[in-house]
């Protein structure tokens, strides 16, 4: 067996598998993807919870907070995003940091955000499009970092997932995983689009949330990422058990009331210039004033 340690935003979770598995985890582009803000830390540093093979284990995975086990075979996706499941426990918890299925863009110190659970809303194309049209810097695709009681983003995945024909004529990538260079620091967050693709409105259709909706959505995405409503391991063959607590998600709750009745959210339904243009005069109007 073989140790690594995994860090994300400070948290960290020390892996024990088979030397074949490390290798593969480390040569596969998924990890840099998929947990934000990654970094291999140094084995003699303490770890948060650990994670171990256990080749006679009867079940594919167990989870006992901090400690975590999974059977030899599962294939190796699922013990990252596991990995990720562990640690944004510890995010929570230890540092006020949540992560959000999200692609953000930013602009000098601001910063917006493109959010939303379900696949194919347009948060990739709507952030590249301000990147490679408005002149906004690319922050984050798939999963962005936020500290809600400071209003901003401080982390997230740094590579952007090359997976539809549309971004693929984008970027002019044909690998899974695109790498370019994001903006780093934190960032005062200053929208949040809901958004939905659509191409054949003449007029878009945006409404601001309400704080109380705003908030309700966005609870939902935070306790899914520890509640395990959704999770499973080996290509989703088995199910994992929630890690969440009853303290935390009364913290949650607190700091997602506080977060919603501060930020402004708008659900918007339009094409990409139309979005990017209400983005580009929001921006102009409010998110450069102090």
């Amino acid at each position: 067996m073989k140790e690594l340690l995994i860090k994300s935003h400070e948290a960290k979770c020390r892996l024990k598998a088979s030397e074949s598995l490390i290798a593969q985890i480390l040569n596969e582009d998924f990890l840099y993807h998929y947990i934000p803000d990654v970094e291999i830390g140094n084995l003699n540093e303490v770890a948060d919870v650990g994670f171990e093979e256990n080749p006679d284990l009867t079940r594919k995975g167990e989870i006992e907070f901090p400690r975590a086990s999974f059977l030899s075979g599962v294939e190796y996706r699922s013990i990252i995003s596991t990995i990720d499941y562990l640690l944004e426990r510890v995010r929570q918890e230890k540092y006020g940091i949540y992560c959000l299925n999200s692609t953000t863009a930013s602009q000098d110190s601001s910063a917006i955000t493109f959010w939303g659970g379900a696949t194919n809303l347009g948060k990739t194309s709507s952030m590249l499009e301000l990147v490679m049209e408005r002149g906004f810097d690319f922050y984050s695709d798939e999963r962005t970092l936020l500290c809600l009681n400071k209003k901003s983003v401080v982390g997230g995945s740094r590579t952007i997932a090359i997976r539809k024909t549309i971004l693929k004529k984008k970027t002019g990538e044909s690998r899974e995983f695109y790498n370019c260079a994001p903006a780093e620091g934190i960032k005062n967050l200053k929208l949040m689009i809901y958004p939905h693709l659509d191409h054949g409105l003449k007029k878009p259709i945006a409404y601001q949330f309400s704080s109380k909706d705003f908030h309700w959505l966005l609870s939902r995405e935070f306790g899914v990422n520890i509640r395990g409503a959704i999770k499973y391991i080996d290509d989703y063959s088995y199910p994992l058990l929630s890690i969440d607590t009853q303290e935390l998600a009364e913290k949650r709750t607190l700091e997602t009331r506080r977060f919603t009745s501060e930020v402004p959210c708008y659900y918007f339904q339009g094409s990409l210039s139309q979005i990017s243009s209400f983005v580009e005069d929001y921006f102009n109007e409010n998110a450069k004033r102090k």
